[in-house]
């Protein structure tokens, strides 16, 4: 068995429809939505989070993660190291966006402070390079 596709995150080298072709599908359109601008940072994190968690179902077999030729390997990577972290930033944001009341001024100084880190921007510039990368 060759592990070539360990080195192929982006699946060029996958030449068939695999377990993950749907699920795969529905993250890229949704990722072009978002970048394009037609669906809210809210619609698109509740989205995607779904989009992960069906991705997760599928990579366990008979009970284990199994990581194989089929795995897109970018969306294990966005995941884990990517969107994640934005999605808890954007529930913090979500929060006070509905409790503004529980917004004190400490509140708002740490709030500012993970707005100056920049994790939209961030966020948009990784999903911009995957679909990049996915052409």
């Amino acid at each position: 068995m060759s592990f070539d596709y360990l080195s192929d995150i982006f699946g060029k080298l996958r030449k068939k429809k695999t377990r993950f072709y749907d699920v795969e599908r529905k993250a890229i359109e949704l990722l072009k939505s978002f970048v394009d601008g037609s669906i809210n940072s809210r619609d698109f994190a509740v989205a995607f989070d779904d989009v992960r968690v069906d991705f997760y179902k599928l990579v366990r077999i008979n009970g284990e993660a199994t990581i194989d030729e089929d795995t897109p390997l970018w969306m294990n990577s966005f995941f884990g190291f990517h969107f994640m972290d934005w999605y808890k930033f954007q529930q913090v944001k979500w929060y006070f966006e509905d409790h503004p009341e529980e917004l004190t001024d400490e509140r708002r100084e740490k709030l500012d402070q993970l707005n100056s880190n920049g994790y939209d921007e961030k966020f948009m510039e990784i999903c911009n390079t995957i679909l990049k990368e996915l052409k």
